[in-house]
């Protein structure tokens, strides 16, 4: 008896995988372009205002927490899949455009 395959991922499930991704780059290219600037979120700044090696860890913390909440989400009832990868895709497509912005300033 051959062993069984896995069978592969359904597009909805490989799209929703794609989009986590999506973000999580997103938000590395946000944290590069941000790093020794003046941050305008007070949750990330330092006390001097700036975004710090510290801002970073908060920041990819809550990412983290938040893409393990939607994975939580997705494992229960994976109809929230389409509904959760336009989210994703959304939010990495206004994240990937603060950190150009950010890369264009001094």
């Amino acid at each position: 008896m051959a062993p069984s395959a896995d069978p592969p991922l359904r597009p909805p499930k490989k799209q929703f995988f794609v989009s986590l991704a999506a973000l999580t780059a997103a938000n590395i290219a946000d944290t590069a372009s941000s790093m020794g600037k003046r941050e305008l979120n007070p949750l990330l700044a330092c006390s001097r205002g700036n975004f710090t090696a510290a801002s970073a860890a908060r920041k990819m913390t809550l990412v983290g927490g938040l893409e393990t909440m939607e994975l939580y989400l997705f494992h229960r009832n994976a109809h929230v899949s389409k509904a959760l990868t336009i989210l994703n895709f959304a939010g990495a497509a206004v994240v990937s455009g603060v950190a150009a912005r950010n890369f264009r300033l001094h």
